[in-house]
Parts: structure tokens; sequence; C-alpha cells
């Protein structure tokens, strides 16, 4: 069977599959097995940091339009976009604005925190899409059909 016959069958096996229904917690800790920036080394423990689960559960209710933390600096904050970011494109593969304050830092955080953890984390194996080039920079496409558009709110 060639490489390209083999992504396909993986691809429509997957499709076939029944949907995990899994809350953001249980998910997170039964596939995040690490975390390439945090203190904390091997498999993700929310139990470590329980504050961070009350608000990833209140984020991912259905009833949630709009979700507003204030918290100390390097409490848990990018770790709580992080696995959003990552629970929606598995668990609901659709468009997603990210926004930051400029299109660098944009771009930066998707680059230096959410790939390395597409990358280094097997159930993402073959998501995150090898399209690459100058116009790719600012959005990522996901095989399952999940987009990421990485925008700065200067140019908004």
């Amino acid at each position: 069977m060639t490489n390209g016959l083999k992504i396909y069958k993986k691809r429509i096996l997957n499709l076939l599959q029944p949907i995990e229904s899994l809350d953001i917690i249980t998910w997170a800790e039964k596939y995040i097995e690490t975390i390439p920036d945090s203190p904390f080394t091997g498999k993700l423990n929310l139990h470590r940091t329980p504050f961070l689960i009350e608000p990833l559960r209140q984020t991912t209710r259905s009833d949630v339009a709009l979700s507003v933390m204030a918290f100390p600096v390097q409490i848990g904050k990018s770790l709580i976009l992080k696995l959003l970011a990552l629970y929606q494109i598995v668990k609901d593969p659709a468009p997603i604005l990210f926004l930051a304050d400029t299109p660098a830092n944009s771009v930066d955080f998707c680059d230096t925190s959410l790939v390395p953890m597409l990358r280094q984390n097997k159930c993402f194996d073959g998501l995150l899409s090898s399209v690459t080039g100058a116009d790719m920079k600012e959005t990522k496409i996901f095989s399952n059909g999940a987009i990421l558009w990485n925008r700065g709110a200067s140019n908004i």
C-alpha cells in the first residue's frame, strides 16, 4: 500500500470511530503527555494546579459565550489557552481565531507554544498540515478540517 493510501485509510478509519465524550479535564489528562514549556515533566496532571480546572470547564460549556480570567503572572493563563485551542481543534474542528495584541505576538504564541505541543504529543500525529510558506505564517491548517488564524488586534 502506498504512503498516500495509508494516510487516507487512517483518516477514513478515524472518521468512522465513535467520538469520545470527554470533558476538557479528562481529555487533557488522557492525551497531553508533555507540555514543552512547563516546569512539570511528564503527563499533564491538572490536579497539581486545581485552580485551572474550573476555568477550563466553564469555558467549554455550550452556554458560555464570553470568558474573562484575571490571574497573577506565571499561574497558567497560557496553558489554559493552549488546552482550549487543542481541545477545540480535536473535539470540534472548526475555524478558530486567535487574537493577540499584535500579529507578531499571535504568531509567536502559536509557533513557540501551540505547535510544539502538537508535535510532541502523539494524539496530534498527522493533524497539523505540512503546508508552509510566507502566506501560512498566520494560518495553520489541520487535516481534520480545523483552521487556526493568528491575528493581532492592531490589524482589526
